[in-house]
């Protein structure tokens, strides 16, 4: 049923790479990749399931709908917007439930910026290994 419904969400999503300002979004996004993880933790805040924008974003870069430097920064963003989960969980309990959500958010805001500065670095090992793996399978 997962694979059925990801599938399902490819197909749908396929529109979206001719679409002009969604294209230049992710450009956008690209560029300046601080606006990717703001769009990754709204989205992941809305739908409450990083699983769910990873998957989105999976299926749009199948379909050519959005690069690896946009990509990564939505995928970023999703690790913080999970955790409006646990700060609205923590609306009206003690002040120990409220730490703990607080630990949560900044411990993934901090992940974040601490991997930041590498991302250029990250996106070329990626695209590195990837072309390395796709050469030696053929």
């Amino acid at each position: 049923m997962i694979f059925m419904g990801l599938s399902l969400m490819e197909s749908s999503l396929h529109a979206l790479r001719s679409w002009a300002p969604f294209h230049n979004a992710t450009i956008t996004m690209g560029k300046y990749p601080i606006l990717g993880i703001l769009t990754g933790a709204g989205l992941t805040g809305i739908i409450q399931s990083s699983s769910v924008t990873t998957s989105i974003v999976v299926a749009l870069a199948t379909k050519g709908a959005i690069d690896l430097s946009s990509a990564v920064p939505i995928i970023l963003g999703a690790n913080i917007g999970t955790c409006v989960t646990a700060l609205i969980a923590s609306i009206g309990t003690n002040i120990s439930a409220k730490r703990t959500a607080l630990a949560h958010l900044f411990f993934n805001v901090i992940g974040v910026v601490l991997i930041l500065p590498f991302l250029n670095l990250f996106e070329k090992v990626v695209i590195y290994y990837f072309f390395r793996c796709s050469k030696t399978s053929s």
